[in-house]
């Protein structure tokens, strides 16, 4: 990776040049992470992302991988608990930064999972019902 994602707040122009500008200025450009938590109108959101990841490819192989270096991540991660009030989303009463960073990584490269379907037993689905599977 060749870029690095910051939180969009530090794009904000208070007084004086924001804390990106700054940091690109002496030489550390970033892009505007995209801090969408949670999925809306079936779009993936931060957190679907990292769950993805988490669980890997449809191969079985990793998605995601983490350093000894990730120390607060490491940390923090697995401690996390869903917000209460919204199951698809995380509590942020609790530390988050590292975990909120994680998220904007995956947002800045986001895929489309694999979703394997289970096979519908329903015998009054027309596809079972003419066992169209056993077509050739």
């Amino acid at each position: 990776m060749a870029y690095g994602v910051l939180d969009p707040s530090a794009f904000a122009v208070i007084s004086g040049p924001s804390i990106a500008e700054t940091l690109a200025r002496h030489g550390a450009p970033f892009r505007r992470a995209d801090n969408t938590r949670k999925s809306a109108d079936k779009r993936m959101g931060g957190w679907d992302q990292v769950r993805y990841r988490l669980k890997g490819d449809a191969d079985g192989n990793p998605m995601l991988f983490m350093f000894e270096t990730c120390r607060h991540l490491i940390r923090t991660l697995p401690m996390m608990q869903h917000d209460p009030y919204n199951p698809e989303d995380l509590d942020s009463d609790a530390e988050d930064h590292a975990v909120d960073e994680l998220r904007y990584s995956c947002l800045s490269r986001p895929f489309g999972a694999r979703i394997t379907k289970t096979d519908d037993k329903n015998p009054y689905l027309i596809a079972n019902v003419f066992k169209l599977k056993d077509l050739h």
